[in-house]
């Protein structure tokens, strides 16, 4: 494959799904070139998906992208047209929201753990949403936003208990350490409206779509809305909006949800069941946002590292590549870009220098063409828990590349130059 002629200018061109992956880049080549590891985004058709994504809600829902998905400000600036919002997870994640161009009104705080000066830059910031994960979180954000004149924008995190049969006690479910019982919600807006820092804007519902099936999670939405309505038609107040996340912040498909075309039925059931519900109980202005993260089968965002030693243990051949890898890993998620497709296929398991496993450890075994040394291996981002961006510990980061148009490639963020760290001899 001939070497792509690589240019550091955007392209306003949004991709078609006939257009080649990565702008037709050839990947062998350009790690080569630039070295390993570093992940590659193909911007034009994170846009086709996210458009796909969208047309598939029909307008009844709303769609927010995860800043934690790709902390990184051109990946964001690049998306934020292309989504109706954010959502963070941290102070930093606010930042960058901001500095991609996002209005505040259109980001939504999610997660426990906020600190003090976390808490005093969004309400000051006048967000969409901030949520509440327990009691003593509702007090301190309470205290911030009568110091800061402002009423903080709360929304409560609700927790879906899963479904029991009878022969199960209740203790089979789960015992969130942050978050609510769907019991106290009546209590919680009660206990919102006595704050006079705070407001109450509306709930959260957090799915673990990581480990469910996608009937689960049309079953655990549905759920949700039921806890909604009956929690309106008691205390007579809708929420001003429903937010469902997945995951820690993204509503991704679950692992059992296969290609992206199952990620977009999955988006347009759930409409159905929002219009279902509007229907049935005729709410006031009530807005639902889904949190998006890496959707799976997209195939837009690839890790590519390079394979620094091999051994076999039993039928299994490891590999240690330069890169980390994300854990778990999913048959198809992976490739060999050094190895023909129709070379036979081993069972590989691949280990980076962030982290290892144990051999006779299965689950992670992935069938491909078995790697050499210096092969280059190619590691798609479709959700779950990927070997991000930046650095761990005394790891350098990572170079990123955004993929603009055809044969158009931006650096996004340099590798640490090692001779630069300032050791002594």
């Amino acid at each position: 494959m001939a070497a792509a002629v690589l240019h550091e200018t955007p392209s306003a061109n949004p991709a078609t799904p006939d257009d080649p992956p990565f702008g037709g880049v050839d990947l062998i080549h350009f790690a080569a070139t630039k070295g390993t590891p570093f992940c590659i985004y193909d911007g034009p058709a994170q846009v086709v998906h996210l458009r796909e994504l969208r047309a598939s809600l029909g307008g009844n829902l709303l769609l927010s992208g995860r800043v934690g998905s790709h902390p990184n400000l051109h990946v964001l600036r690049w998306l934020q047209p292309h989504q109706d919002g954010f959502v963070v997870t941290s102070g930093i994640e606010l930042r960058l929201a901001i500095a991609a161009g996002e209005q505040p009104q259109r980001i939504n705080y999610l997660g426990p753990g906020k600190g003090d000066a976390e808490l005093e830059l969004a309400i000051g910031s006048r967000l969409g949403s901030i949520s509440v994960e327990s009691e003593g979180e509702l007090e301190r954000m309470d205290q911030v936003a009568r110091r800061l004149g402002r009423k903080a924008p709360v929304a409560l995190r609700i927790n879906l208990r899963p479904a029991t049969t009878k022969s199960e006690p209740p203790s089979a479910a789960p015992v969130a350490c942050f978050g609510f019982a769907a019991e106290q919600g009546e209590e919680l807006v009660a206990a919102v409206a006595q704050k006079p820092g705070c407001r109450y804007e509306g709930l959260y519902f957090n799915l673990d779509v990581a480990t469910l099936p996608a009937d689960a999670v049309r079953s655990c939405f549905s759920r949700a809305l039921e806890i909604v309505g009956t929690m309106a038609y008691n205390i007579g107040q809708w929420p001003g909006r429903i937010l469902v996340a997945g995951g820690e912040g993204g509503m991704m498909p679950p692992y059992r949800t296969r290609g992206f075309g199952d990620c977009v039925q999955l988006y347009r059931d759930l409409s159905v069941l929002w219009a279902d519900f509007k229907a049935k109980h005729t709410p006031p202005e009530v807005t639902v946002i889904l949190a998006l993260d890496v959707p799976s089968g997209s195939n837009t965002a690839l890790h590519v590292a390079r394979v620094v030693a091999t051994h076999t243990f039993g039928d299994i051949a490891c590999c240690i590549l330069d890169g980390g890898v994300p854990s778990p890993l999913l048959g198809g998620d992976v490739v060999n870009l050094s190895s023909p497709d129709g070379n036979p296929r081993v069972p590989v398991q691949l280990t980076g220098l962030l982290c290892s496993r144990h051999p006779d450890d299965r689950r992670d075994t992935i069938p491909m063409p078995q790697p050499r040394i210096g092969d280059y291996v190619g590691i798609y981002e479709n959700g779950g828990h990927l070997a991000g961006p930046g650095g761990l510990f005394s790891r350098l980061t990572q170079a990123e590349y955004l993929v603009t148009g055809q044969d158009q490639v931006k650096t996004i963020r340099h590798v640490m130059d090692p001779s630069r760290i300032g050791i002594p001899p």
